[in-house]
């Protein structure tokens, strides 16, 4: 046995020694919180590299470009080496890999932002009256979740809505553009050729799947297709944990590997290294209450610990002040955070600092008055899934230039980078929009036209465009960004310190070495496939406040759910079907974050959509036994009694 081959199963149990050496065959991991599923997974990659596996050969796919990048980190620093010719990414970025090698032309890839200004567009008054009457100021977000569930289902519809998305499709078309769920369908399409499928099932002949219950019906169909009746393939993960059916993942496809991989051998995962037991212990008995789920039981190796803390609140803003006034307290004081302090079990002797906390919650609306006493505490907080709107504005626009660039005939992103630095201005753009309709031209067309013909403006996007496109050809990745910025003026007087433009300079140093214009095509495609999960920032000293969906895959010290009443926790406020166990599998999801100190904080009123409620506690609390809990009361604010004017006079 070599030396890595001996170091690659070190501290590894007997369980994630089998999943990581299983390599033969379809192989079912079953890992619930905290059991080292990652840890497992970058073991195996290792493994079978050192066993003589060709990098190449090997394709590991999870949900989250934060795991993917993780994932591929720690494989390199076990091996000492970089395995650049692994796959491990995103299931989007595997489809922009099929799709740029299968195609010769370049595209572009749009969001729901993108997606939106084009159905703004294309669509007709009658078409919006028809698929959303009722929808307000949201119709087109409406309409393209519509076209995105279609997609992801790969599903039928009705004749509106196939009229629609037949005109949105075509004009995807028109722009060379794929939208964020293409990146899954257009790979399906491109493996019904016999000889590309067997192309990619050659290529990657041993396939992992991270996260295997999140899975929707068309990355279902992928998968099946490149395993093909091989069935080299490990899934791993936990129907427990799976929270995503809104976006059309199904539970029933980690539930059913097994007929559809015959003979597949099936491996638990059931040490846990993360919580108290106090905290495994309480969310086990929640979770036990779902019937759509595989029977395990998670061991801890952790001591009890301290109980699970519910605390009673009067109302949202309280709750905020409750969450700051624990922190201050466990670190000492806002001033004091490197402070020890006695909870927390078996790191009890370590200090704690503001990036230990995770704050969770169901939903975005809840996160106001939550950041507002962090605001007013002075404690620094991070709230993942939500961007700077100005910085957001400078970066997008620099997007744009990338992409018209990349493909002038994107009138989406054309008209952007126009608008913006050094462009045309809204009459301009106007002029050129016009002339295009009027003689079937694309926008940058129509605006060389409008060069031609003297529009000062116009020339000077097209002349910046040109020698822009002049060094795409030939200059590395890192200086042809830097030429946009500067060419552009894009970069606000401050901008040295935007986080946003450093992100994309290292991604655009990284891809250097590429062939241009490889680089930047590079470096646009993971800009565009970006996800709100991306802003979360493991090095920050700050306290993290997300959503539950947003905590999936994260850890920390201390966790405190906020909103843990009837209606926000289990969700149904909207008056909408509600899927109880999927309910259920978030709130395990969050309280599993927790790895020494858990607090579940619920409000008796609560201001929310515009109406005053009075809610119970979640029922979710009462599935977990009193031995587990330790219970307090916030009491209510004294009103200020009025004045008895009658006293002034004494």
């Amino acid at each position: 046995m070599s030396k890595v081959n001996s170091d690659l199963l070190q501290n590894l149990n007997e369980s994630q020694k089998e999943a990581v050496t299983a390599t033969e065959g379809p192989v079912l991991v079953v890992a619930g919180p905290g059991t080292g599923k990652t840890m497992t997974i970058v073991h195996r990659i290792a493994w079978l590299v050192d066993q003589g596996v060709e990098p190449g050969h090997i394709l590991a796919v999870t949900f989250t470009n934060r795991a993917a990048r993780e994932m591929r980190e720690r494989v390199d620093a076990m091996l000492g080496r970089d395995i650049e010719d692994a796959f491990i990414g995103t299931f989007h970025s595997l489809g922009i890999r099929i799709v740029s090698e299968c195609l010769s032309t370049s595209f572009a890839i749009y969001d729901r932002d993108d997606q939106i200004e084009l159905l703004r567009e294309i669509l007709s008054d009658d078409d919006m009256r028809c698929l959303a009457p009722s929808a307000g100021s949201t119709a087109l977000r409406t309409v393209a979740e519509k076209i995105s569930m279609i997609k992801n289902l790969d599903s039928g519809m009705d004749e509106p809505m196939q009229r629609v998305y037949d005109k949105y499709q075509a004009a995807l078309a028109r722009q060379g553009a794929l939208d964020f769920d293409d990146l899954i369908l257009k790979p399906l399409r491109l493996l019904d050729d016999g000889g590309v499928l067997d192309r990619y099932r050659d290529m990657f002949r041993h396939i992992i799947v991270d996260e295997y219950q999140d899975i929707n019906p068309v990355q279902y169909r992928l998968i099946r297709l490149l395993a093909g009746d091989r069935g080299n393939i490990c899934a791993v993960g936990d129907p427990d944990q799976a929270i995503y059916a809104f976006r059309g993942a199904d539970v029933s496809n980690f539930l059913n590997f097994g007929k559809d991989f015959r003979g597949a051998r099936r491996i638990t995962l059931d040490l846990n290294y993360r919580s108290t037991a106090t905290v495994l212990n309480a969310s086990g008995a929640v979770i036990c209450h779902n019937q759509e789920r595989l029977e395990k039981e998670l061991a801890p190796l952790r001591e009890r610990g301290t109980p699970v803390t519910v605390i009673s609140v009067p109302d949202e803003r309280a709750e905020g002040e409750v969450i700051v006034r624990e922190i201050e307290e466990m670190i000492g004081g806002t001033s004091h955070y490197q402070m020890n302090h006695s909870r927390g079990g078996a790191d009890a002797g370590d200090s704690w600092g503001f990036s230990d906390f995770g704050v969770i919650y169901r939903t975005n609306a809840q996160v106001k008055a939550i950041e507002e006493a962090f605001i007013k505490s002075g404690i620094p907080c991070q709230v993942v899934g939500r961007t700077n709107v100005s910085r957001q504005k400078r970066v997008s626009q620099l997007l744009s230039w990338l992409k018209a660039l990349i493909n002038p005939n994107d009138d989406l992103n054309v008209r952007r980078a126009a608008a913006g630095n050094k462009g045309l201005g809204r009459q301009g753009l106007s002029e050129a929009a016009a002339y295009a309709r009027e003689n079937g031209t694309g926008l940058y067309e129509a605006i060389k036209i409008l060069a031609e013909k003297g529009d000062r403006h116009a020339g000077g996007f097209v002349s910046s465009m040109k020698r822009l496109a002049g060094m795409k050809e030939k200059a590395p990745s890192d200086e042809l960004l830097r030429a946009i910025i500067d060419e552009t003026g894009i970069r606000d007087s401050d901008g040295a310190g935007d986080e946003s433009f450093r992100h994309m300079e290292d991604l655009a140093a990284a891809y250097r070495d590429l062939e241009p214009p490889q680089g930047i095509v590079r470096l646009v495609h993971d800009m565009s496939i970006m996800t709100p999960a991306d802003t979360f920032d493991p090095r920050a000293q700050a306290v993290t406040l997300m959503t539950m969906h947003m905590a999936k895959g994260l850890e920390f010290r201390a966790v405190f759910i906020a909103g843990c009443e009837d209606g926000l926790i289990p969700y149904t406020l909207r008056g909408d079907d509600t899927d109880i166990e999927e309910e259920r599998r978030l709130f395990y999801v969050a309280m599993t974050r927790a790895k020494d100190c858990l607090f579940l904080i619920h409000a008796r009123r609560r201001f929310m959509y515009g109406q005053r409620l009075t809610p119970l506690p979640s029922p979710f609390i009462r599935e977990i036994p009193e031995e587990f809990l330790d219970s307090r009361v916030v009491p209510d604010r004294e009103k200020k009694r009025p004045r008895d004017p009658q006293m002034g006079l004494f």
